[in-house]
Order: structure tokens, then C-alpha cells, then sequence
């Protein structure tokens, strides 16, 4: 299948992190952000992967060139779409790099900078189960969180799955699903994009917003796995410090024994955040290195 990973944000509320790395290149317990969401796709096999840049471009394309694959194997082919005059959107950054998505029916989008733990390897396998099934354009692989229609706005579903609204509002008489930055896509989204190419468009309340007035089905599907806000400093600590108390277990979580594993492929022994902390930072390193070194 071919996919698309977006990477072109400025990261602005991590910063001063991001004045000079990309938040995907930011690395989270010694990961780069942008291998959480690749793993997710470790069983499938890569036709074309399109990387969109425009924030610090040279070191995106040098993260994604150099990364330590959390797949099987690396992308038949790794495509880079710029965006050199303005950031277009995650729905125009998938309008631009169309062409090398569409093909095999259905594709992926990512956010770059996601970080979800799955409990099981299963994860994408069963949302392009669902996807083929329930036969819509789209499929958002969301969770449960109590922040939706509150701190985050949502996918608002019927008792069918069935995406009916997004809102940063509760919607009442619908179930509100936090979408985890991951969705399928069919290749017939190419007929609601904006005509206009050069215009910013978000993939969920411009394209498949329009594609839904149009009569298109828009599906989202619960997976079983952890999610964590890394969006500014205080919740990617949070986040961090959560992390490391899930390796600590024993017996680990499925999450965490994921998330050792992911580890143990994809570490660059660098940090960046947890450095502010000392405290984290012993504690991360002494773990990391037990993790690393396969005594847990």
C-alpha cells in the first residue's frame, strides 16, 4: 500500500525544542516521534512513501532518509513533497502528493509526531478489515478520551461507527472518538479536495467534511491501544514519565512490552526534553539502558 507521513508543522507549542530540530525528529524515551507511527504499519508491505516538508526541510528529509525502520523493510520508494511557500494543510499536503497515493485503492495518512502504543500487532490489519467491510471513503482509527469535546475536538459517531459530524463540541445524541492522527483512505478522496492548490486544508473538516455532504461514508474505528499527548513540554514529561513507570512493570502491559520493543529497534540513546529534568533524565537513562541491553 502506499502512505503518507505528515511532517510539515512548525511544533510551535514545543518549543524552544523544535527552534531547531522538527518535532518529528524529536525523540521520545531516545525514538524519533516520527517511528511511532510507521511501526503501526510494521506488516505491511510499502509501495510509495510521500513525506511532506516545509518547516526545516533539510532535516526532515535527513531523519527520514537515515531512520532506523520500525518496519520489516524500508518503502519501495520514499517520496519528499514540499511545501516551500506556505504549510498546506494535512488535507493539502495529501491533495498535493496525491498522485503518488492513489493506485491501490486504499492508503494511509499519519501524523508524524503521534505516539501510540497498540496492545496487541494487530492493530492495522483489523482497521483494513473494518475499512473493506463497512465500504466508506474513510476509516479514523480513533480511541476513547475524556477530553473529546473539551481539550480535543472529535469525531462524532452513531451507534454504526459512522462518522455524522467533527466538532470541537459535544454533539448531542452522537459518541465523541478522539482521532489518533492515523487514517485510510480511498483513493476516490481525490474528487473533494479543494480546486484551489495552493489553499490550507484540513483532511477532516474541509475534505472529508465535503466528501460527507456529498453522500460519502466516513467510518471510525476503535483500536485497542495507548495514545499520549506530546504536544508542548509539561504533557510530553507527563507522558514520558507515564512511559517509563509502564516498563518498570512486571509483568509489563502489552503496550509497554511493545514500546521495549520499539526501543530496542529504533534507539538513537539521544534526548531531548527529559534533559530539562534530572530526576527523569537518571531515571530514563537507567531504565532505557536495562531496556536497551535486554536484562527486562
Amino acid at each position: 500500500m502506499n502512505g503518507i507521513v505528515l511532517s510539515a508543522g512548525l511544533g510551535t507549542r514545543l518549543r524552544p525544542f523544535t527552534d531547531t530540530t522538527p518535532k518529528p525528529a524529536i525523540p521520545f524515551l531516545s525514538v524519533p516521534l516520527a517511528c511511532y507511527p510507521l511501526a503501526l504499519f510494521e506488516d505491511q508491505k510499502i509501495h510509495n512513501l510521500v513525506v511532506n516538508t516545509h518547516y526545516l526541510p533539510e532535516k526532515i528529509e535527513t531523519l527520514f532518509r537515515g531512520l532506523k525502520w520500525p518496519l520489516q523493510r524500508k518503502p519501495e520508494n520514499l517520496i519528499f513533497s514540499p511545501e516551500p511557500n506556505q504549510i498546506l494543510g494535512s488535507g493539502g499536503g495529501v491533495r498535493q502528493a496525491i498522485r503518488h497515493l492513489i493506485g491501490q485503492k486504499t492508503f494511509f495518512v499519519v501524523n508524524a509526531d503521534e505516539v501510540i502504543l497498540p496492545q496487541h500487532f494487530l492493530v492495522i490489519k483489523e482497521a483494513l478489515e473494518f475499512h473493506r467491510h463497512h465500504k466508506g471513503i474513510a476509516t479514523l482509527l480513533c480511541i476513547q478520551h475524556p477530553g473529546v469535546g473539551s481539550k480535543f475536538g472529535g469525531a462524532w459517531v452513531d451507534a454504526n461507527h459512522q462518522v455524522k459530524q467533527f466538532s470541537k463540541l459535544p454533539v448531542p445524541g452522537l459518541q465523541g472518538l478522539h482521532f489518533t492522527g492515523v487514517l485510510l483512505l480511498n483513493d476516490a478522496i481525490k474528487n473533494y479536495f479543494f480546486t484551489d492548490e495552493f489553499k490550507e486544508e484540513n483532511i477532516l473538516y474541509d475534505t472529508l467534511t465535503k466528501a460527507m455532504s456529498q453522500g460519502e461514508e466516513v467510518y471510525a474505528t476503535e483500536i485497542d491501544a495507548k495514545w499520549f499527548e506530546t504536544g508542548n513540554p509539561a504533557d510530553f514529561l507527563t507522558a514520558s514519565e507515564e512511559c517509563l513507570d509502564g516498563l518498570k512493570q512486571k509483568p509489563r502491559a502489552p503496550w509497554a512490552e511493545y514500546l521495549s520493543q520499539l526501543i530496542c529497534r529504533c534507539s538513537t540513546r539521544e534526548h531531548l526534553v527529559e534533559n530539562t529534568r534530572s530526576e527523569l533524565k537518571q531515571k530514563m537513562q537507567a531504565q532505557l539502558e536495562k531496556t536497551l541491553a535486554g536484562r527486562e
